[in-house]
């Protein structure tokens, strides 16, 4: 029993962390955004150079960004779209919201909101996709040690 809960425990925390890759992917694409606007405005003002395979490869990571906003976007859809598990899930790791602006906008205390939140990470845990992407993403941390 005591290691079905670690072993329960230990998943969520996993999914946690593929579901944070949404913040910082967001947080990416502004980076990669931001660069290619400077280098842009660089080369502009130095009348120099062709700045295309620089902006390919910028362009390619945020591609790369952006596939992994939609791959968490399709996890956090499988829960019912009414519910308030998804409303939560989709406020803290879709809209980076912090747990008392969560609270506030479900109308519900601290603990409400962690069950919650926790019945989502659960039920998500329950589906073949979400294990599926989970097996992904633990070969590739593991592999890459990707901050991704």
């Amino acid at each position: 029993m005591a290691m079905e809960i670690k072993n329960r425990e230990d998943e969520r925390t996993v999914l946690k962390q593929y579901l944070t890759r949404y913040y910082r992917s967001k947080k990416r694409q502004a980076i990669l955004a931001e660069r290619l606007r400077q280098l842009r405005r660089d080369l502009h003002r130095q009348s120099a150079g062709d700045v295309s395979e620089v902006e390919a490869r910028i362009q390619k990571q945020a591609r790369k960004a952006e596939r992994i906003i939609l791959e968490i976007m399709d996890v956090i859809e499988l829960l019912p779209e009414e519910s308030t598990e998804r409303m939560i899930l989709e406020l803290r790791h879709i809209d980076c919201k912090s747990w008392n602006e969560i609270q506030r906008t479900v109308h519900l205390t601290r603990t409400p909101c962690y069950d919650h939140y926790n019945r989502a990470l659960d039920t998500l845990l329950e589906a073949e996709e979400v294990h599926a992407a989970l097996a992904k993403f633990r070969a590739f941390s593991s592999g890459k040690n990707s901050g991704f």
